[in-house]
C-alpha cells in the first residue's frame, strides 16, 4: 500500500473545515492542521497577494481519486490546488491511517464532534551513550 502527505489549499479557514469535514466524514483522509498565512499566486496573468488556507492531512493510494472528487465538490474556487507528497511513515503513522480508512465510508458510523482537545499525556525518556 502507498500511502501520501495531502496538501490543499483554501481561500480561508471557513472553506478549509468544510473540505476537511468532507474528507474526514467520508473516510477519505485523517485529518489535520489548517495553517494560513500571507501568499502570493500567478492568477490569469495577475501577481495575487492575500491570505491563503493550507490543509495537511494523510490519505493513502486507494482513497486518491475519491478525495479529488470530494474536495472539488467542497471548494468553492475555480482551481482546487491538491497535492500527494509520496509518505514514509513509522508504523504508529501508517497503522492510524489504515485503521482510521479501511472501514468504508458508507458502512460506519459518523465519527462524532468533540470540540476540546484531548489530554495528550507526555512522557520523558532518558537517553544515554
Amino acid at each position: 500500500m502507498k500511502y501520501y502527505q495531502v496538501l490543499i489549499n483554501s481561500e480561508n479557514r471557513q472553506q478549509a473545515a468544510n473540505i476537511l469535514d468532507h474528507l474526514i466524514t467520508q473516510r477519505l483522509v485523517i485529518g489535520g492542521p489548517v495553517f494560513n498565512g500571507p501568499a502570493k499566486f500567478l492568477w490569469e496573468g495577475t501577481l495575487m497577494d492575500m491570505d491563503y488556507c493550507l490543509i495537511v492531512t494523510y490519505t493513502r493510494e486507494d482513497k486518491k481519486a475519491s478525495l479529488i472528487d470530494v474536495a472539488e465538490k467542497a471548494s468553492t474556487e475555480k482551481v482546487c490546488m491538491i497535492s500527494f507528497l509520496p509518505l514514509e511513515g513509522n508504523a504508529p503513522l501508517l497503522k492510524l491511517i489504515d485503521d482510521e480508512l479501511t472501514t468504508p465510508a458508507g458502512s460506519a458510523p459518523r465519527p462524532e464532534y468533540q470540540d476540546r482537545l484531548p489530554v495528550v499525556t507526555w512522557r520523558a525518556r532518558v537517553i544515554t551513550h
